[in-house]
């Protein structure tokens, strides 16, 4: 039994053998494009794409530009200014009335059919559809004294009509305080309205072709404010009235 034991080992491994001497196996050597190729890939670092990110400039107008903060120079009383800073308050001018003996121009106003004395010192500006007569001062201020105009067209222009149409005339604009008197100078008849807000005296004088209008200011009154001061009686008493002619 032994024998036949290591018989059978005998002959496998003589079986083995011969089957190992048969059998040859082909060994292909790498092409030197494929040892390049690799030796590239196994040298050369992976390059990942750098991404840039993409930068939209949009438009500053929607984006209130910031103003720098001055601060303004510090204006001591008594003091000059320091250049650049701001120019300290100089109060207006204080306005008074000449003297009636003053030297007095003559104006003629055509459009309205008015003529009338004023002092030589006042001005007289022209606006659109009124004279205005004023006193100015220094630093473009200036005061009204007189203002000549038309007005009224809606009303009667025969005078006991018009004086009876004028109190609810006056009611619209809001005079109902106002005192309605009779009044005459050279040549005219009109209605004089005393007790107005911000008016010493307004003269209305109607005829057939327009009616006019004269107003004083406040300082022309006297302080019952149903009275002119002499300065302004003495314009009052030089008023006259032609026919109209022009156009504003």
């Amino acid at each position: 039994m032994l024998r036949w034991q290591l018989l059978w080992r005998l002959m496998a491994l003589l079986l083995v053998f011969s089957v190992s001497s048969c059998v040859s196996v082909d060994v292909i050597p790498p092409s030197p494009t494929a040892l390049e190729s690799a030796e590239s890939k196994a040298t050369s670092p992976t390059v990942i794409p750098s991404v840039q990110p993409t930068v939209t400039m949009e438009s500053m107008g929607d984006i209130p530009t910031p103003v720098p903060t001055v601060t303004p120079s510090v204006v001591v009383e008594g003091k000059p200014t320091p250049p650049g800073g701001e120019q300290p308050w100089t109060p207006p001018p204080t306005f008074t009335l000449p003297d009636p003996q003053t030297s007095w121009q003559v104006h003629e106003f055509p459009e309205v059919g008015v003529r009338l004395q004023v002092p030589s010192e006042w001005t007289v500006w022209r606006d659109p559809g009124r004279y205005s007569i004023v006193v100015t001062g220094d630093g473009g201020y200036y005061e009204d004294r007189v203002h000549v105009t038309s007005c009224c067209d809606e009303l009667p222009r025969t005078l006991p009509e018009f004086q009876e149409a004028l109190g609810p005339y006056l009611q619209t604009l809001h005079a109902e305080n106002a005192v309605i008197r009779p009044a005459q100078g050279q040549g005219w008849q009109g209605v004089a309205v005393w007790g107005q807000p911000y008016i010493c005296l307004q003269v209305y004088i109607p005829t057939t072709d327009i009616v006019r209008l004269i107003t004083f200011s406040p300082i022309l009154c006297e302080s019952d404010g149903e009275h002119l001061v002499p300065l302004g009686q003495r314009i009052l008493d030089s008023v006259e009235i032609f026919p109209p002619r022009g156009e504003w």
